[in-house]
Parts: C-alpha cells; structure tokens; sequence
C-alpha cells in the first residue's frame, strides 16, 4: 500500500481520459428512455483544473431531460476530479444525448493537457453518451 502524496509527470503519450469505475458503468447498460430522475456525470484519471464554468464543460446536446445542478466533483483536499448533474426525464423520456468538452476540460497545473475522449493521443474528442 502506498501512503503520502503521488506525482506523475506528464509526457507527449499522456492522456487526460474519463475513469470509468465499472465494466460498463452507465445504469442502465443501454439507453433506455424510460421517465425517472437521477444524478449523472463523470470521473476523470486525474485532478482537473476548474478554469471553466462546469456549466460550460458538460452540456446537453439533445433529447428530453431537463439538466440542472451541474457542478464540479471534488474530493476532500480541495482536487477537482470530475462533473455531476441531475436530471428529469418525468415530462419527456426522449433519449438525451450529453458531451463533455474536451477543449475545456483540462488537467490540474498552469497548462493542462486537455481530455480525450477516445483515450488515444492527441487529446482533442469530446466525451459523449446517451440516457
């Protein structure tokens, strides 16, 4: 077990990418258009840097949930590590299509290298899924 702080410096093969906790971690595993409400987000492999708005980093692209409360997920030392939003799909279960900007998305530090959707080099796809 590893105690203390870890430091991983960057190089030109590094990826800022989505940190899925499961196998396939969406609930349900399919996009199901049922009406309910519910959290929804995304945990990245490292500390992100809050520059941007986190209304302006994850944002609906189309579909029926309304999408409110979106903040920055952050851990108890202060590191930002991913975004969380709620939805309602009570009034229209259309499919809702998210992305996550991997522009603005970028890592903890003075420059950040910015997400990767796709988790191959260059960074530079939007992250996207649908519920």
């Amino acid at each position: 077990m590893k105690t203390g702080s870890v430091k991983m410096d960057g190089n030109p093969w590094t990826t800022l990418c989505p940190a899925p906790l499961a196998i396939n971690p969406v609930y349900p595993a399919s996009p199901v258009t049922a009406k309910r409400k519910g959290w929804g987000g995304f945990v990245s492999d490292t500390a992100l840097n809050n520059v941007y708005l986190s209304s302006m980093v994850v944002e609906k692209v189309s579909g029926g949930a309304t999408i409110s409360n979106t903040n920055w997920l952050k851990d108890t030392k202060g590191n930002f590590y991913g975004f969380g939003f709620t939805f309602d799909k009570t009034s229209n279960n259309a499919q809702t299509n998210m992305k996550a900007n991997s522009s603005l998305i970028r890592n903890e530090g003075a420059i950040g290298r910015t997400m990767d959707g796709n988790r191959i080099a260059p960074n530079a796809d939007d992250l996207n899924w649908s519920f």
